[in-house]
Order: structure tokens, then C-alpha cells, then sequence
């Protein structure tokens, strides 16, 4: 216990000590696009009490999901509105991330080389540690989904080595609270609330337990998320759950510019430019205007629509070449770190799949992973193709990828102990 602990911390140093050292070699970068918003709002809160920000003449109060603007709202109040603070902090999570990847690959895995590759492998993985510098969600998700992950893979591991125990209550609100506070960062993980029917199902069969846990774990998100959807009720006289921007952003992936631009195809084209939207609507109404023009535009195009899911697909899964086209070197190198990535992931899901059929109590397949996978693939479909959208899942990517990179490594080592044992022996005198 005390050897992985001291290898745990270990780990966290390591992917911290790198990610300050890169935040600190490139320095300060002037903000641009989503930063540009997130740091308004902050500013705003800071400065009035008020969550808004401007779109040219129009003032919207609920566009954006709270949780990353008031969190870099805490911290301009606190130190200031330089950036670097927020990107060391930042690094500081991601860090933290490493640690709860070696966490979860121990509950899931009988392997001890397994926690150790995981965590090394995120702490190098060069696209994690790019992100961090950018004043953008994806860092702060990344690490409240790995918190709300643990738990969830506590849970299932309970209920797969004690079968016969009632579902823990506490544990299940604490994974409905995660659900809320992760929505709370990005809306688009609510497409996690109704996958936690199939997900309880899958883990507790009984329809008694599966009812209880569904119960629980959907109404201490629902809970979570009140104190906002409330306020939002009481500024538009409207039901909006989180925020406002889901109808631009369906707009922006489903229109005819994603649809035929080489440059755009399957991915986000700002709505402005198509004069489509009507001038003077407040912002529900134009959400709502947007949302029916997207489904307009797709149930007109038919024909059209499956290249645009291929290529929202490709553009989430693989590399889009929108980034590469306008990345700097690192950057660009960044990204295709990700896809040495993939095929090691694809072995690794394989061989964890059988494992866990053939050993269940001792290679547990993480349910919730894989619906975070299916919420990520969903999101990316209906919405628009976006590496930004597999924040939350290349943790659990390099977990994959660590199973059969683990595998091999101790593949070396008892060869390489064999040998030195055949290299040392001598022969015997007659």
C-alpha cells in the first residue's frame, strides 16, 4: 500500500512538473475566441455581481454553462485577472488527473503495472498538457469527470464483488451530484442522465436495485442542477436546464456551409455568417429559432447527411485538418499524439472486454466509461466534430491503451529475466 501510494504521488509530480515547465516556457498568449467569453463573464461577475456578456448590442445572461466563468471568477477575486495563475491551477487538475486515472486502473485491473503505465502515460501525453494553457473548460471537465468516474467505478465495483449488498445511497447521490456539477461545466454531458437507466441496469439487474439507483443518482442531479435552472427561470420567464447556446452551436454544425465546405465540413461555422437567425430576438427566442432552423435545414438535405456524420465522426475521433491548417509546430505534434494513441486503445478495449469475461471480479469493464464514450460519440453527431469534445474520455483512452502496453512490458521483462538466468547458468563439472 505504502509503494503505490509513494508511486501515486510520484506520478502527480511528475505531470505537474511538466505542465508548469510548458505553461511557463510559452508564457501568456492573448486571449481568442471562447477564451475571449469566458473571460468577460468572469470580469463581470467579478465587477457587478452578474453573470452576463455581450454580443454585440445584446446582453445574454445564460449563454454559456456557470461553472468554469464563476471558477475563473474566484480567481480573479482572489489574485488578480492574470491568466497564468488560472493556466498553473489548471495544470495543478490535470495533474490531479494522472492520480485518479492510476486510482480508477487499480479498482478495474489485478495488474499493479497497469495503474502505473495509465498515470505515466496521461502525465506525457502531450495534447493534456497543451490544453492547460488555454483559458478554456475542457481542463476543469476533464478533472471533474475523472472525480465523478472514480465514484462511479467504486459503485460498480461494489455491486460486482458483493452482489448480494444493498446499492450504497451515499455513493449514489455523490455520482448525481458529479452528473450536475460536470453539467454544470458543459452542458452537453446531460445526454448522461437518461444512459444512468441502461447503466444501473447493467450493473445491478434486479429491477428493485436498478430503480433505486437510477432514482438516486438522476435526483441528486436534477437537485444539483435546480439552484440554476431556477435562476435562469426567473430572468426568461423560460425553462432552460443550463445554458442557451445549444440552439447557435446545432446551427453552426448543421448548416449548408458544415455541410459542403471543405474547410467546415463537419464542423462548427459561426451562425452570424449566414443570415439566417433574426435580428432583435432575445436569447431563448433565438436558441429556439436556431434549433428549428438546424432540423429545417436537415430534413431538407437529407441527401447530405450522412457525409456530415462521417466527417463529424473523423473530425472527433481522428485529426481535423481546420487545427492543422492554423496550428503552430507543438501544437500540431500535440495532436497527432492522439492518434499513436488510438489503435493501442482499440487492442486495449478488446483484451479488457474478454478479461472481464473470463476474471469479472478481478478485470472490471467500467460500464460508465463506456456510455461516456457513447455520450461523447452522440454529442459529436448531432452537434459538430470536435477534438474538444474528447476531453473527457482520452483519460480512459490511455487507460485502454496502457492494458496491452503494460502487457508487453512485462512480456520484456520475464524474457529478459529468463535470459539473464540461461546467460548466468554454468555448466556442471562431471
Amino acid at each position: 500500500m505504502k509503494r503505490n501510494r509513494k508511486k501515486l504521488f510520484l506520478l502527480i509530480a511528475l505531470a505537474l512538473a511538466i505542465r508548469v515547465s510548458y505553461a511557463l516556457a510559452v508564457g501568456s498568449h492573448p486571449l481568442a475566441e471562447d477564451e475571449v467569453q469566458y473571460d468577460e463573464i468572469a470580469r463581470n461577475v467579478v465587477a457587478t455581481g452578474e453573470f452576463y456578456q455581450h454580443f454585440g448590442e445584446k446582453t445574454f445572461y445564460s449563454f454559456r454553462a456557470p461553472l468554469y466563468p464563476y471558477f475563473l471568477a474566484v480567481l480573479y477575486a482572489t489574485i488578480g485577472t492574470d491568466p497564468l495563475p488560472v493556466i498553473l491551477l489548471q495544470c495543478l487538475l490535470d495533474a490531479a488527473v494522472a492520480g485518479l486515472l492510476f486510482l480508477i486502473a487499480a479498482k478495474l485491473v489485478a495488474n499493479r503495472t497497469v495503474p502505473v503505465v495509465s498515470a505515466l502515460l496521461y502525465s506525457l501525453y502531450p495534447y493534456a498538457i497543451y490544453r492547460c494553457t488555454f483559458l478554456m473548460t475542457e481542463t476543469l471537465f476533464a478533472f471533474l469527470c475523472a472525480l465523478m468516474v472514480f465514484v462511479f467505478i467504486t459503485v460498480e465495483r461494489r455491486a460486482v464483488r458483493h452482489p448480494q449488498m444493498r446499492p450504497s445511497v451515499g455513493l449514489l447521490v455523490v455520482c448525481g451530484v458529479g452528473l450536475g456539477v460536470a453539467t454544470l461545466t458543459k452542458a452537453g454531458i446531460a445526454l448522461m442522465g437518461p444512459l444512468v437507466v441502461p447503466w444501473a441496469y447493467l450493473v445491478y439487474r434486479r429491477p428493485r436495485q436498478v430503480a433505486v439507483a437510477t432514482t438516486l443518482v438522476c435526483g441528486a442531479m436534477a437537485l444539483t442542477l435546480a439552484p440554476w435552472t431556477l435562476r435562469n427561470w426567473t430572468i426568461h420567464k423560460s425553462f432552460v436546464p443550463v445554458a442557451t447556446e445549444g440552439g447557435v452551436t446545432l446551427l453552426g454544425g448543421n448548416n449548408a456551409v458544415s455541410a459542403t465546405s471543405d474547410e467546415y465540413l463537419g464542423f462548427w461555422y459561426n451562425p452570424s455568417g449566414l443570415k439566417i437567425l433574426s435580428p432583435g430576438l432575445g436569447e431563448v427566442e433565438e436558441s429556439r429559432q436556431a434549433n428549428r432552423a438546424a432540423i429545417a435545414f436537415l430534413q431538407d438535405n437529407t441527401d447530405q447527411v450522412p457525409r456530415m456524420l462521417l466527417h463529424k465522426f473523423l473530425n472527433t475521433w481522428v485529426v481535423h485538418s481546420y487545427y492543422l491548417a492554423r496550428d503552430s509546430g507543438p501544437a500540431r505534434l500535440a495532436r497527432l499524439t492522439y492518434t499513436v494513441l488510438v489503435p493501442f486503445s482499440v487492442v486495449g478495449m478488446f483484451l479488457l472486454l474478454l478479461r472481464s469475461r473470463k476474471e469479472p471480479s478481478d478485470w472490471i469493464s467500467p460500464r460508465i466509461v463506456w456510455f461516456l464514450l457513447l455520450n461523447v460519440l452522440v454529442l459529436c453527431l448531432i452537434f459538430y466534430g470536435s477534438a474538444r469534445f474528447r476531453a473527457p474520455v482520452e483519460p480512459y483512452l490511455i487507460f485502454l491503451a496502457a492494458l496491452p502496453l503494460a502487457r508487453a512490458w512485462e512480456s520484456l521483462g520475464s524474457r529478459s529475466i529468463r535470459l539473464q538466468g540461461v546467460s548466468g547458468t554454468r555448466p556442471q563439472r562431471t
